[in-house]
């Protein structure tokens, strides 16, 4: 690397590309370290508060399941929910249409099912659905 004279101002204009790859790891571990550290706990034991939650109506269409004689269920947020068939609570939906123009333009084929959730009102949740479930086989 070219180095400026003593006193001087100028910055080093000719760095070798290891020097530079050092460098850059060192500024990385330096700036990943202290979230690091943070994440071990140990010295606080405050609880943490619980996250606000919002109620929400979802909908599905489960029409492409070949398993329609059975229960479906949702699971988000440390929850697991049966969905209910539409057939079961039309109303649900008719409501729901009253307020969502979406829903509005949706075909009633294409609305299967729903399930009322308390859901984080901060942050995203992933969930999925499933259906013919065995505990004893771990599916």
């Amino acid at each position: 690397m070219k180095r400026p004279a003593p006193g001087s101002k100028e910055l080093p204009i000719d760095i070798a590309r290891r020097e530079f790859l050092s460098r850059a790891a060192a500024a990385g571990l330096a700036a990943g370290l202290p979230p690091l550290l943070a994440s071990c706990g140990g010295g606080s034991t405050a609880a943490v508060a619980p996250s606000p939650t919002e109620s929400r109506l979802l909908f599905f269409n489960l029409s492409h399941s070949r398993q329609n004689a059975t229960e479906h269920h949702l699971h988000i947020a440390g929850q697991r929910l049966r969905l209910t068939p539409v057939d079961e609570a039309p109303h649900v939906l008719d409501l729901a249409r009253q307020g969502n123009g979406f829903l509005r333009g949706v075909p009633g084929a294409s609305i299967t099912h729903h399930v009322e959730a308390g859901l984080p009102a901060n942050a995203v949740a992933l969930g999925y659905v499933s259906c013919l479930e065995d505990p004893a086989a771990g599916t």
